[in-house]
């Protein structure tokens, strides 16, 4: 099986320009430019909101005493 899709930089370059949604790509932890990420069973990269959620339950929710009041 051949691919007739170009294997250059500057055409996964302007496929990324071209994406719609590439403007999300702010919302999500930085990744590391050097790793290729293939894994299609991973829930995907962490979602910035998510993370500050999960801080929040932690510091606010979980963290406090049965009185509303830091253990």
């Amino acid at each position: 099986m051949s691919s007739s899709l170009p294997a250059d930089r500057s055409y996964a370059r302007e496929c990324d320009t071209a994406d719609p949604l590439s403007r999300f790509r702010d919302r999500f932890a930085p990744a590391d430019p050097s790793l290729i990420y293939l894994d299609g069973n991973s829930l995907g990269m962490l979602p910035l909101a998510t993370a500050d959620r999960i801080a929040d339950v932690v510091r606010r929710e979980w963290g406090t005493g049965p009185a509303g009041r830091p253990l």
